[in-house]
């Protein structure tokens, strides 16, 4: 089950080297409409807790790939690929700032 994770992990920072062009609106639109609904359930106000608490999961690059990924196989988001990266793209630019 690791591996199965490292390589989707793995392929998907190589497709998000590989792209062109990055819709940070979109991917708000995308996480506005498929994340906050749970993360307002968890953590209260706008949900935005779960990225900027202390203890967050999250704690680099690779690891908020695999996070995003997660989220739209156990919430069934349905995201595209190119939905999936515009998500990360917009969170890491909104909140975590990391290096790739």
């Amino acid at each position: 089950m690791i591996k199965i994770k490292l390589i989707i992990s793995l392929s998907l920072i190589l497709i998000l080297n590989q792209a062109n062009a990055v819709d940070l609106k979109n991917g708000k639109i995308e996480h506005d409409k498929n994340c906050t609904s749970c993360h307002i359930a968890k953590y209260g106000k706008d949900g935005s807790k779960i990225y900027t608490r202390e203890n967050r999961f999250v704690k680099n690059y690779s690891m908020l790939v695999q996070r995003v990924k997660a989220c739209d196989i156990n919430t069934n988001a349905g995201f595209l690929d190119d939905e999936v990266i515009n998500v990360i793209e917009y969170l890491n630019s909104s909140f975590y700032k990391f290096k790739k």
